[in-house]
């Protein structure tokens, strides 16, 4: 915090002009003993105690401080989130109970795995639920907070709204009608403010408050009695008022009596009188959640017990079909049953999707006070809306000023407008002649009634410390306040009241800590102050009536200082009802703004005229007027008294633009089918023009759409039942009128929403089905009886609400049914699986009891959540409401899920079927739901085909439940469906981890493990590859040495090549002949090549200006390269990626494939051997989302090169993804022996696992079938087998997932019409192998001809012109290879050049050479690799500027 510090006068002209603040100690540092004698203190000794400013407050750090210090201003003991009722409430269910259940029976009949796994699902799924389900509770408790008792506080002399929990001692607190005290008070100034303090002293008489300072002798008297304090949690029912806070939390005095009661002596709970049954029938039901939460979690808590019973009776189906004969099978199969038929996961998907829309709505402005309105919003019919400040801006500004008087005397006004719309700046200006009113000499007429709008007025408007306007109170109240600041009549100036006309004998807040000057030489003043101090503040407030939503109307008495005898009443307010309260006129304001007349029937009409005119403009149009009583009797004056005999005065018109977003959201709810409604307290003129504005009305509207209260009001219930439509539009609504409105909108099924701010609207905000009350302008009274809060009193809010409501029906409807339907297929699967019976007469489990555990808690329940976060689609508020009789459980729904449920069922048994009759000819086995001999084969198969089948139907009909009425493929119209699917990646990657799960090997052939790597395993390779860079490697070693370096290492891999073919062997099943000759031997190449480089690195001189100046470049290694490699050729692509960077002086952090880790840590081991300094070479196998993300995006490194698929490599970015689907061309002149030759390496080398295999030949119509005649026998003549034998020329694929991914792409070939040539058979032998694969009759769009299969299938195609074969073998988004057989050496030419290829053989394939660089185009990749080019790849360029002549003269001009 600043302080002053200054030896000599200091002049400040404007206090705006400065942010200076200052720290004021407090003489009481315990302020909790300050509120036991606050009343007995005057304000200046108050402020003095407590280290605050009856003017500015508290400073903002000050405030901080004070909270972290005393803590937050809440009860200790207040209901919150119970983490035990939570946790009990996961126990409590019936779900739950089921799998209990089903975990002792497992244990009873000695299955211990099966219990064991059914035990730790339960206990899965009671953490993660407990965990939800309370982060949830918290999550709804601390937005219930948001719309929780505000505090209104000056703070730096600002005024701002805070939660009331931030409220601290010394805070300065405004309170007004409708709002609930945050905290205990003592007031500094009140304006006939009354509290009700029923809660706190039992006295239902609202209690009159004021300002008067008791004596010491009084310090111990009631504290009801204190009626300068008002108390926490008390209610201002009339009035305003300010006061400092003197006790918050348990330091007040409701917190006093909460301490009390917490402890044993607390009073009995009143006699529950009724039976025990009724009693103990309660406790259960609440227990159960029967009784609490909202009507959707109540309906789905019946729905679970209801299952449960529902379980017990499959159980009983279970027991009769074994007669009643109960093994240890029958039990498990009935364990299973009822298992299948619980969507163990729904209360917590339901409770996540809920909590995960408040946190949106939240995000947009409207805070959910209650569940109930999410279940609510979407079924909205109508939206009922205040206008100002939520359809309009509620920038107020006042524009016209029309004096009242005879025609021809009566002159009418306009104010200029401001771009803030609180500054008091602009000129105003008579409209007859355009001349600008002088401040200095008003016209009394004109003066008069600018002094109602000044005085009859509670809003406030200041200039902060940063300079901006600031204000407080009513728009309406504010742009009065403003247009009257403009002319000088500000009320602060007038009256003396506010905190810029306070007399300030400190610059801040009482006693500085350290001015650093003696006092006596101080002189800080502000200029501004100075000024205020000289103007007369000449009125003095007496009584104030507030505005009433009821009366339409404000009134003040004051008196003047001018005028001993009589006092000043003014009134504003409606029009209509001010001209009510009047009885005469100022013929001649201007001329004899003394003289009046009386205000006969046809004036008043003549002024009504004028209203109309006004009001049709869209301005509100407010009355003024005033009248004078003997100041005697202002004491004890009634409101009625006070309210008459008035002499009117003006009219003053205000605008409040609508809001730019109004319009749309109008529209939006049209086209929704919402009606729009608007109730506000403006002339029906005002409503008329405004409404039509925003398009709630159109020209075209009956005349019944626009209806004011008081004709509506007048309307019976069958009458208004009568009408058309109910009203678009309410003028001078009333809170009973909005009531009426619930009331006629429930007797015709519409399901309505309602807003308000008033503490009069409470009972419409309880009674509508979703009560909206505004944030910025509520009072606490209307938001807790609200369900929503809007936090920027926006409709369009609303309108996002409401299709926020609509979003998360849909989703809990989509994800009941995906949970549901999944629970039906899983029944009728078992059920009708008990038919399947083995040898003993023993049912057989299609779907074992923890395969169903695994599709519900793991298969269903993540993409169901997915589901819960679905966007809303397109068309979602272009379709009605939904109907809130039916609910989520719609006939619809239900008929879906039975639907699909016995869809889903029906062909998972089909399958089972399929495989233990169609494959294997009936063979059930003996025991087989124990046993794992090889006479249970067949049934394994089978349930593995059941359980793979299941879950891909659950996944895809997860994205199938997108939309309800559009196909997967078409969810929004023009757009690519992978796209839509993408939108939403929780559910995306929901459904592919699903499916991946399906692809767990179960049996598998492992090489010897590697443990895999940690991210913190990569940061400690890369910092010693850092320091190797730095130290021993890069610029500190020759050339020469490297060379020599990646010679020995050549050398030593020639030594051990045997031992490394038969690793590659063992790594992906490489043959270990084709490993040792062709691999290891191209690799030991590589290295030699690259050593030969090492010591020719050079860069280039640079002729510039031989007299003064050389240039010159430096080729310098680029720093720590991460290397990651694929699987298909682990040797090759470790020398590929290792030489060129060792050449140039790299250092290397090398992640090899998971799959095939064992060669490149063998070689990693060479390197050492080699003599290669430590952290030159650091290879570290890990997974590929662990250690290949974060070498990916290690900070340190500076180029990460990567072999891999395409997908990956757009993941890394900077990588080169290499993959292709390369196309082989055979013309009519080709050598047809050598081209079927090459056509068959292509395809065969490496099991087809390569990224340029020649997977798709076209060949000339002319030689088509002699061709494919002789393509069949060079591929008939390849072994495929152990690549541990040296006859074998392709060994199995790399894994599993491999394989069953090459026989998807034979499989679609078959069904998508393609002819096998040769092959597409499987072996009935252990291992991974694929014969190679021949189709012919293919067609462009068959999976097998357009994607990458990476694998022995080859597609042969026909051409018959040279083009039509260009054409076909650029038709793909790769191009890494391609090959050409033609003894046409023009054709040769030309093809060669049209191919889009990074690599073309001609009359050859897939034969690589150490110094031709290797790369591919379009999808293919980034950079090169092999020759020169890969050294540019790890190198950067570095120019070099040397000046040795030039000399520089400045400056330069």
């Amino acid at each position: 915090m600043g302080v002053f510090k200054k030896s000599s006068g200091l002049e400040i002209n404007r206090r705006t002009d400065t942010t200076i603040s200052v720290t004021v100690p407090p003489n009481n540092p315990d302020f909790t003993s300050v509120a036991g004698y606050a009343h007995t203190l005057t304000i200046q000794e108050l402020t003095e105690e407590l280290g605050t400013s009856a003017n500015d407050g508290l400073s903002k750090n000050e405030s901080i401080r004070r909270l972290e210090s005393h803590g937050e201003n809440l009860l200790r003991g207040k209901d919150g989130v119970s983490a035990l009722r939570v946790f009990i409430g996961q126990l409590a269910n019936a779900l739950t109970i089921v799998l209990v259940a089903a975990m002792a029976l497992s244990f009873g009949v000695k299955d211990f795995i099966e219990g064991a796994v059914i035990a730790a699902v339960i206990v899965l799924n009671t953490t993660v639920g407990f965990f939800q389900e309370y982060k949830a509770e918290k999550t709804m408790d601390s937005l219930r907070q948001l719309s929780s008792p505000t505090a209104f506080v000056i703070r730096n002399g600002e005024g701002v709204a805070i939660p009331a929990k931030n409220v601290v001692p010394g805070d300065l607190v405004n309170i007004k009608v409708g709002d609930v005290v945050p905290a205990d008070l003592r007031l500094t100034w009140v304006s006939n403010l009354e509290i009700s303090e029923q809660l706190l002293t039992g006295e239902s008489v609202p209690v009159a408050k004021n300002t008067e300072t008791y004596g010491t002798e009084q310090t111990d008297i009631p504290i009801g009695d204190r009626l300068n304090l008002c108390y926490a949690s008390t209610i201002v029912t009339k009035g305003r008022g300010t006061g400092i806070t003197i006790g918050t939390a348990m330091n007040t005095q409701i917190g006093r009596i909460a301490n009390a009661i917490s402890g044993n002596d607390s009073p009995a709970e009143e006699e529950d009188t009724r039976p025990w049954r009724s009693r103990w029938s309660d406790k259960i039901q609440t227990l159960m959640g029967l009784k609490t939460g909202t009507p959707l979690q109540i309906k789905l808590s019946k729905l679970a017990y209801f299952l449960f019973a529902c379980a017990i009776l499959l159980i009983i189906i279970v027991f009769s079909v074994a007669r009643f004969r109960v093994t240890n099978e029958v039990v498990l199969y009935g364990i299973a049953a009822a298992i299948a038929i619980i969507p163990e996961s729904l209360i917590a998907v339901l409770t996540l999707t809920m909590a995960a829309g408040t946190r949106t709505m939240a995000k947009e402005h409207v805070i959910v006070r209650k569940l109930d309105a999410l279940e609510n919003l979407g079924g909205v019919t109508d939206i009922c809306s205040d206008k100002t400040g939520t359809l309009t801006l509620g920038q107020m500004s006042v524009q016209k000023l029309w004096l009242a008087g005879d025609s021809g005397a009566s002159p009418e006004f306009s104010a200029e407008t401001n771009p803030d719309a609180l500054e008091p700046k602009g000129n105003v200006v008579r409209d007859s002649d355009t001349t600008v009113l002088e401040i200095s000499s008003l016209p009394q007429g004109f003066r008069q009634a600018v002094l109602v709008a000044s005085l009859c007025n509670v809003a406030t408007i200041r200039r902060n410390l940063k300079g901006q306007w600031k204000s407080t109170g009513d728009p309406t109240e504010v742009a009065l306040q403003v247009f009257a600041s403009k002319l000088g009549l500000g009320r602060a100036d007038l009256t003396g009241e506010g905190p810029e006309a306070e007399d300030r004998p400190r610059p801040a807040m009482g006693k500085v800590i350290d001015y650093g000057v003696p006092e006596h030489e101080r002189d800080v003043k502000f200029t501004d102050d100075q000024d205020k101090k000289n103007k007369e503040k000449r009125f003095d407030l007496k009584v104030e009536f507030p505005f009433s939503s009821d009366l339409k109307r404000m009134t003040t008495i004051y008196e003047d200082k001018r005028d001993s005898q009589f006092a000043l009443v003014l009134i504003k307010g409606a029009a209509e009802r001010i001209l009510d309260a009047s009885n005469s006129y100022i013929p001649s304001p201007e001329a004899d703004p003394l003289e009046t007349a009386p205000l006969t029937p046809e004036v008043r009409e003549c002024f009504m005229e004028k209203y109309e005119n006004l009001a049709a403009q869209g301005l509100r149009v407010i009355g003024l007027a005033h009248r004078k009583i003997p100041r005697d009797e202002v004491n004890g004056i009634a409101r009625e008294e006070a309210e008459k005999d008035f002499t009117f005065l003006a009219l003053a018109g205000i605008s409040d633009p609508p809001r730019p977003e109004t319009v749309g959201a109008v529209r939006a709810c049209k086209a929704a089918g919402i009606v729009v409604h608007m109730l506000t307290g403006d002339h029906i003129s005002t409503a008329r023009a405004i409404a039509q504005s925003v398009e709630i009305i159109g020209p075209d509207s009956p005349q019944s759409a626009v209806m004011t209260a008081q004709e509506f009001d007048k309307l019976s219930d069958k009458e208004i039942d009568a009408l058309p439509e109910l009203p678009l539009v309410i003028a001078r609504c009333a809170p009973e009128t909005k009531v009426r409105m619930i009331h006629a909108g429930k007797r015709r099924g519409k399901h309505m929403s309602m807003s308000g701010d008033g503490v009069n609207d409470s009972p419409a905000l309880k009674l509508a089905p979703v009560g909206i009350a505004m944030g910025m302008a509520g009072s606490d009274v209307a938001k807790d009886a609200s369900d929503l809060v809007l936090t920027d009193d926006n409709f369009d809010s609303i309108r996002v609400a409401v299709s926020e409501g609509r979003r998360l029906f849909a989703n809990i409807q989509r994800f009941i049914l995906h949970l549901l339907t999944t629970n039906v297929a899983e029944v009728l699967l078992l059920i009708v699986g008990l038919c399947f019976q083995d040898r003993d007469g023993r049912s057989v489990f299609p779907l074992s009891p923890i395969g169903v555990l695994w599709v519900n808690m793991l298969t269903s329940s993540p993409p169901a959540f997915g589901l819960g976060l679905e966007k809303a689609p397109p068309d979602l508020m272009r379709k009605p409401p939904h109907s809130t009789k039916e609910g989520v459980f719609s006939w619809p729904v239900i008929i879906d899920c039975i639907a699909y449920g016995v869809i889903m069922g029906g062909t998972c048994l089909a399958n089972f079927v399929i495989v233990v009759y169609g494959r294997y000819g009936g063979n059930l086995g003996v025991d087989c739901n124990h046993s794992s001999s090889d006479i249970c084969n067949t049934v394994f198969r089978a349930r593995s085909t059941t359980f793979a089948t299941l879950i891909f139907q659950i996944l895809l009909y997860a994205w199938e439940l997108k939309s309800f009425d559009r196909s997967v493929f078409s969810l929004t119209p023009g757009r690519a469906f992978y796209k839509d699917l993408w939108s939403n990646q929780t559910l995306f990657w929901s459904v592919i981890a699903g499916m991946v799960s399906v692809v767990l090997r179960e049996y598998s052939f492992l090489s010897p493990p590697v443990l895999s790597s940690s991210e913190k395993d990569i940061d400690i390779a890369v910092a010693a590859a850092r320091q190797a860079f730095k130290t021993t490697w890069g610029k500190n070693v020759t050339g020469w040495e490297r060379a020599r370096l990646l010679n020995k290492l050549a050398d030593l891999i020639e030594r051990d090549a045997q031992e490394l073919a038969e690793l590659e062997a063992l790594n992906n099943g490489k043959p270990v002949k084709m490993a040792r000759d062709f691999d290891i031997g191209d690799s030991v190449q590589c290295l030699r090549y690259y050593a030969g480089w090492a010591d020719k690195i050079t860069g280039q001189s640079i002729e510039v200006d031989n007299k003064s100046k050389l240039a010159f470049t430096r080729h310098d290694p680029i720093g720590v390269c991460g290397q990651i490699i694929p699987w298909n050729y682990p040797i090759n692509m470790w020398a590929w990626k290792v030489a060129p960077a060792l050449a140039v002086g790299c250092t290397i952090v090398m992640k090899p494939s998971e799959l095939t880790p064992l060669t490149a840590l063998k070689l990693s081991e060479l390197a050492k051997e080699a003599g290669f300094p430590p952290g030159v070479i650091n290879t570290v196998p890990s997974l590929g989302p662990v250690g290949g993300a974060a070498l990916a995006s290690h900070h340190d490194v500076d180029k990460v090169a990567f072999t891999g698929s395409t997908v990956t490599g757009r993941k890394i970015m900077e990588a080169a993804a290499k993959s292709g689907k390369s196309p082989h061309l055979v013309f009519e002149s080709a050598d047809l022996e050598q081209a079927a030759s090459w056509a068959a390496l292509g395809i065969c080398y490496n099991s087809g696992q390569d990224c340029t295999a020649g997977s798709r030949v076209y060949v000339q119509d002319t030689v088509y079938d002699k061709f494919t005649s002789i393509l069949v026998d060079r591929v008939k003549a390849l072994v495929v087998g152990d690549g541990l034998e040296e006859a074998t020329g392709a060994g199995p694929v790399v894994s599993k997932g491999q394989y069953d991914r090459v026989w998807g792409y034979i499989d679609s070939g078959k069904a998508e019409g393609a002819h096998v040539l040769v092959g597409g058979e499987k072996r009935q032998s252990k291992g991974y192998y694929v014969d190679p694969t021949v189709f012919t009759n293919i067609t462009s769009d068959m999976k097998i001809v357009k994607e990458e299969i990476f694998g022995p299938v080859l597609s042969v195609g026909v051409f018959k012109t040279e083009e039509e074969a260009i054409a076909l073998a650029n038709d793909t988004t790769y191009g890494l290879g391609a090959g050409l057989h033609s003894n046409d050496a023009n054709q040769c030419m030309r093809v060669s050049s049209a191919l889009e290829a990074g690599t073309v053989w001609v009359n050859q394939y897939n034969i690589l050479n150490n110094n031709v660089p290797f790369g591919g185009k379009k999808q293919s990749g980034i950079g090169r690799e092999l020759g020169s080019y890969a050294l540019e790849e790890y190198t950067s360029v570095k120019a070099i500027h040397w000046n040795f002549g030039d000399k520089l003269d400045w400056p330069l001009y």
